[in-house]
């Protein structure tokens, strides 16, 4: 992170929010200044906030506010840092050797314009779904494209992209078209360093007064609806009937957020006075950074794939060993992977997630890079399933098989060719060869035969046919005609596409009475 000679380089961070304000935007522009601060010159251009001042001084980097307009019903504010001429000059005064903007908006376009201008890279993270926001906000699919399509050719002129997570770098590429894959830059997290899990247990239960039978749950994170954090209060309440001994304290995270008054009302109404259980909201890090570094959680959310619980420890072990080339079939990936390190495993008959499938998502399209897709999860389960002894063999099998459906969807999606046609049939060759064929039946198998007529076989299709020919023109293979135009063809022979020989005979007497 430093020059040739020794000379520190600088790297302007450029967001359209920050402290007093939190949210993960926010909490991963302070990571990234953070720990770059101890190698470079770190310098946040960020806007100000009329109503909530906060002392920049206490952060190991510098802070240079823009000026900024209060957005209506929102705490958030909105820089223009072209009317601000006293911002623009600090901006120019600096020399930046590297700008990274964390958001598509005023400020972020002012950090690429500064890019541009003094020709430096500029870095652009990929926070949001910003066409899911649109669309809450104009309540307009059309308009909220045309929107998202805007920000994209932001996107575009940075000179490289990168994504939070995995999802966010699929939906950037597939959904919103940016030119390329995004890099995934996994946030960090900054845990207190402990020896022992037990003697942080005894540290911190008697530093925060906590009994050593009440349970605490920690949740870290903007009180907003966007959250679910009403869901969370269903839930505890559920729990806390379940088993009244059950002792619960629920820290949220305070951010000022307008929901906090909505929250506080929700939240009281769940419990009686009655009940042991209750909440403190802080906006301490300390004491998050405390309560996380002895959390006794035996369990860990998926990231992306929220319907399933697993040991952190495992599950942390295996991600350096996860391809982060895999974009489809990755929950495979990590679920086998996971699986391979455990002993036993629960299924719990209850449903308490539910997805939409999108329009455009992978398992509903297809393009090229599907298959290199298919090639690392391949190479990545390969290696899985090899370290398995007693059962390597039938996975190694299994395996193939899921390859292969993977494969012939893209070429189904991409084609519009079946799956059936890479059946195998069993004709005489020197019966059916270079003659005249007509096909009947235009079914899905139909269209393997067609192929192995024709490639393998070397028939001539004189014609295929059949009785309701409407909604059947297989167009990349051939057109399908009525049975009717059978006596106007010259051919050999009529191959029947059946899958049951029964049904071949059936067709066969009827051809025969009516030709």
């Amino acid at each position: 992170m430093k020059q040739e000679n020794n000379k520190k380089i600088t790297i302007g961070l450029f967001g359209d929010s920050f402290f007093p304000m939190a949210d993960g935007v926010i909490m991963v522009m302070d990571n990234y200044a953070r720990r770059l601060c101890k190698y470079a010159n770190v310098i946040v251009f960020v806007p100000e906030y009329l109503t909530k001042k906060y002392d920049d001084s206490i952060f190991p980097y510098k802070v240079v506010r823009c000026h900024s307009v209060k957005v209506p019903f929102l705490d958030y504010s909105v820089s223009i840092p072209k009317l601000d001429a006293k911002f623009m000059r600090k901006l120019n005064k600096y020399k930046l050797d590297i700008v990274h903007v964390h958001s598509p908006f005023t400020l972020g376009r002012a950090g690429l314009a500064y890019a541009k201008k003094h020709h430096v890279p500029c870095i652009a993270t990929m926070h949001s779904q910003f066409k899911q926001d649109f669309q809450r906000a104009v309540k307009s699919d059309i308009l909220a494209t045309k929107l998202n399509n805007n920000l994209m050719k932001f996107f575009n002129k940075c000179d490289e992209c990168w994504a939070v997570n995995s999802e966010v770098a699929r939906i950037y590429y597939e959904d919103y078209h940016y030119k390329c894959l995004p890099k995934v830059m996994n946030n960090a997290t900054e845990m207190l360093p402990v020896k022992s899990e037990k003697e942080a247990f005894n540290y911190i239960n008697k530093k925060h007064n906590i009994k050593n039978n009440e349970k605490v749950f920690l949740f870290v994170g903007r009180i907003n609806k966007l959250k679910n954090i009403f869901f969370i209060a269903d839930a505890l309440k559920a729990v806390k009937e379940k088993d009244k001994k059950y002792y619960l304290k629920i820290i949220p995270f305070a951010s000022n957020d307008i929901s906090i008054p909505f929250f506080k009302y929700y939240f009281n109404n769940k419990y009686s006075k009655n009940d042991e259980a209750y909440y403190n909201m802080t906006n301490d890090c300390a004491i998050i950074k405390d309560l996380s570094a002895a959390s006794e959680a035996k369990t860990y959310l998926m990231q992306d794939k929220d319907n399933k619980l697993f040991i952190r420890k495992i599950l942390l072990s295996i991600y350096d060993e996860i391809d982060m080339r895999v974009f489809y079939g990755e929950d495979c990936l990590v679920l086998y992977s996971y699986i391979m390190k455990i002993s036993s495993i629960y299924i719990l008959r209850k449903s308490f997630y539910h997805y939409n499938i999108h329009v455009n998502s992978v398992c509903t399209t297809a393009d090229e890079k599907l298959s290199i897709n298919a090639y690392y999860l391949y190479k990545g389960l390969e290696k899985v399933f090899i370290s398995s002894d007693k059962h390597k063999y039938v996975l190694l099998r299994q395996l193939k098989k899921y390859i292969l459906n993977i494969e012939l969807h893209t070429i189904e999606q991409l084609y519009g060719i079946s799956r059936f046609t890479l059946g195998t049939y069993k004709y005489n060759y020197q019966t059916l060869e270079n003659k005249n064929v007509i096909i009947y039946g235009a079914g899905n198998s139909s269209e393997s035969l067609y192929k192995y007529l024709t490639n393998k076989c070397h028939c001539k299709i004189a014609a295929w046919v059949d009785k309701y020919p409407e909604g059947k023109n297989i167009k990349v293979l051939h057109d399908v005609i009525s049975i009717e135009c059978i006596s106007t063809i010259k051919y050999d022979y009529i191959v029947i596409a059946a899958l049951k020989e029964s049904l071949a005979d059936s067709i066969r007497n009827e051809l025969i009475n009516s030709i």
